[in-house]
């Protein structure tokens, strides 16, 4: 897998999964994803941006950073983040089990604490939650904190199993109350479901009672569209809400894509007069916004105010192909779109700049940034303010310089 660098006195990590999917038979990590790219890129800029260009938070000392591809691997991403963490790449490790649920690794710990001198702030990550579930044992077991970007499961909860893990992404109960507030505030009283991720299914069924006896409020379907979902399970769905449905009122709760296919099947059905109410993880979605807007115009719910996030656009637009040698999967993600088109890319890249036009034409998923953005922020810079109060620093100094006098138990109370 990739790795990139920069060095600092400090260095936090981060896990992200730019490619697609991973072949054990090349063991190479094939396919770019332009969105996360893109979510690699927000970590080394809010690093650069808000903490190494922002005298205030850690004067004197620069922030490093180390970003990896997770090529969607569980396994893939334990052995990288171990080769990383104990500073040495070419070491192999005699056992390794990694599945969703579990790991299991033999880690010499007092070789790890000698060999590392815990530069390491803490790692920033995963997107995918059987990524996060499998480096968060192993996080916390080294007393290093993790912050997941876009994390749900409930079983991190534990703080006595992960003591040293936290997430910035929206809770689900969070998520669940705003819809019970705008179902109260029109005076709807019966809703359905559709529900795309365990979680989401776990945490409608607990919620029943509540939602009947302090907001009046009854559940009518229920339909569930988790794992390998068929066509004519998205067919039955839409049939149903259109004919069956004693409600105008449908939540969709969950994973972006399914959702999407869910809407086009609501668009071939033309399944119109219902009012959908959604979540944050597909409502500013590029997508779903390209659904018909008599299906999906009336939706309502709260997402970001991606206009927030301008500064960081402007940042995407200004890369070019020759300088931004610190993120090579934004070079490699250009390569990879315009041969597909049978373009020379060195041709394409002559001289450096991207303009407007091919920026539209090829990479506008890269250009537009996603609500995940505020997340990897928000976890990048609740480090940086960590740091500055476990150091002891205030606005123009910090006396504390080495990790070797940062207290990690303190450093994780902070946090």
């Amino acid at each position: 897998t990739k790795i990139a660098r920069k060095p600092g006195q400090f260095i936090l990590h981060g896990i992200f999964p730019i490619s697609s999917r991973y072949d054990p038979e090349s063991n190479q990590c094939l396919g770019l994803n332009p969105k996360n790219v893109q979510l690699a890129q927000a970590m080394v800029y809010t690093i650069s941006k808000f903490i190494n260009q922002n005298p205030k938070i850690l004067p004197g000392i620069k922030i490093g950073w180390t970003l990896i591809d997770s090529c969607q691997s569980s396994s893939v991403t334990v052995s990288s983040v171990i080769s990383e963490l104990i500073q040495s790449r070419n070491d192999r490790f005699s056992q390794f089990q990694s599945n969703t649920a579990n790991v299991s690794i033999r880690l010499d710990i007092t070789r790890f604490l000698s060999l590392t001198q815990s530069q390491i702030v803490g790692l920033v990550g995963g997107k995918l939650e059987k990524i996060t579930i499998a480096t968060a044992g192993l996080t916390s077991s080294l007393a290093i904190p993790q912050i997941s970007y876009y994390s749900y499961d409930k079983g991190l909860k534990n703080r006595f199993v992960y003591p040293y893990f936290y997430r910035t992404s929206i809770s689900f109960n969070s998520q669940m109350q705003y819809m019970f507030d705008i179902l109260k505030k029109f005076n709807w009283t019966w809703v359905s479901f559709v529900l795309t991720d365990n979680d989401s299914i776990n945490l409608v069924e607990l919620s029943k009672t509540k939602a009947n006896e302090e907001y009046g409020i009854c559940y009518d379907q229920i339909h569930h569209l988790i794992g390998n979902v068929t066509q004519s399970m998205f067919v039955t769905a839409v049939t149903k809400l259109k004919y069956e449905s004693r409600g105008q009122v449908i939540v969709l709760l969950g994973v972006e894509n399914v959702i999407h296919r869910f809407l086009l099947e609501a668009q071939a059905q033309n399944l119109t007069g219902k009012t959908f109410i959604g979540s944050h993880t597909w409502l500013s979605s590029s997508k779903i916004h390209r659904i018909k807007e008599d299906i999906i115009g009336g939706a309502i719910g709260v997402a970001f105010d991606l206009k927030s996030l301008n500064e960081f656009r402007s940042y995407l637009r200004q890369l070019d192909l020759c300088k931004n040698i610190a993120s090579p999967w934004f070079v490699d993600l250009w390569n990879q779109t315009v041969s597909k088109e049978n373009i020379d890319f060195n041709k394409f890249r002559s001289n450096c700049k991207v303009d407007e036009q091919q920026k539209r034409k090829f990479l506008h998923r890269f250009y537009s940034p996603d609500f995940k953005i505020a997340f990897v922020m928000d976890a990048v810079l609740a480090f940086g303010h960590a740091l500055h109060a476990a150091l002891g620093c205030n606005s123009t100094f910090c006396p504390s310089r080495t990790y070797n006098k940062l207290d990690r138990k303190r450093f994780n109370d902070i946090l």
